[in-house]
């Protein structure tokens, strides 16, 4: 938080635990984090719970689910969202969709 507060950073990739751990921490009010732009996460599933909360406290933030694994060097699957983040008002199942079904 102190490097997002000092250096302006605009865009983190973070796992949900780590997000958690941030919304979560005690001191987190004592930071300026107005400067994120963008989060992607990934490494794990997001709780919806943790992504209605993480929607919550920056409305303005672009959120992007990444997929991957070690193997095939990190991220190989970032879904691309254009233009500014809208309100999400939708079925939970789609909010944990790994994204769009393919044509068989």
């Amino acid at each position: 938080m102190e490097a997002i507060a000092t250096e302006q950073v605009t865009s983190v990739s973070l796992a949900p635990t780590m997000l958690a751990m941030l919304l979560d921490h005690p001191e987190r009010g004592g930071f300026d984090l107005s400067s994120l732009r963008n989060v992607s996460y990934g490494a794990a599933a997001m709780p919806l719970d943790l992504l209605h909360r993480v929607l919550a406290e920056w409305p303005a933030v672009g959120l992007s689910q990444g997929y991957g694994m070690t193997e095939l060097s990190g991220q190989c699957g970032l879904p691309v969202t254009r233009g500014p983040p809208t309100p999400v008002s939708c079925e939970p199942g789609l909010l944990t969709a790994a994204g769009k079904a393919g044509r068989r």
